[in-house]
């Protein structure tokens, strides 16, 4: 069985207060350390979508994803989240700037309100349109 090793993988637990009711909101985001770069030198359009009920808690699994040279997507980072609020999805894009020096200019989402807001949080003034 495979394992999350440090030396190869960034791996935290996160946990953040949500600015609506105040109640904790717990998290864990990965990514491969070696996938970092590709996401700094690619990650000028990316791609965040939840996969629902991934577990039996019932909680999200947010991929990102940018295309390499080739035109390929590629997923570069993953978090598990319990609630899927703007302030838990910010800390977990936070996170992974801080690992790749990524800046995004341009980035794919559905029309999730929480998730809109997680990028204008942590990305403000890098995407185009925004205010």
């Amino acid at each position: 069985m495979a394992s999350l090793d440090p030396s190869s993988w960034h791996v935290e637990y996160i946990e953040a207060t949500r600015s609506q009711d105040k109640e904790l909101s717990p998290g864990l985001v990965w990514a491969l350390r070696e996938r970092m770069p590709v996401l700094k030198k690619h990650g000028k359009l990316a791609l965040m979508d939840a996969t629902h009920d991934t577990n039996h808690l019932k909680w999200l699994l947010y991929t990102l994803m940018v295309r390499d040279s080739s035109g390929s997507w590629l997923p570069l980072a993953h978090f598990l989240t319990q609630k899927g609020d703007g302030d838990i999805i910010a800390l977990a894009l936070r996170k992974i700037k801080g690992w790749s020096g990524w800046i995004p200019r341009y980035f794919i989402i559905d029309d999730l309100a929480a998730a809109q807001r997680a990028v204008r949080l942590i990305f403000l003034g890098h995407i185009v349109g925004e205010i």
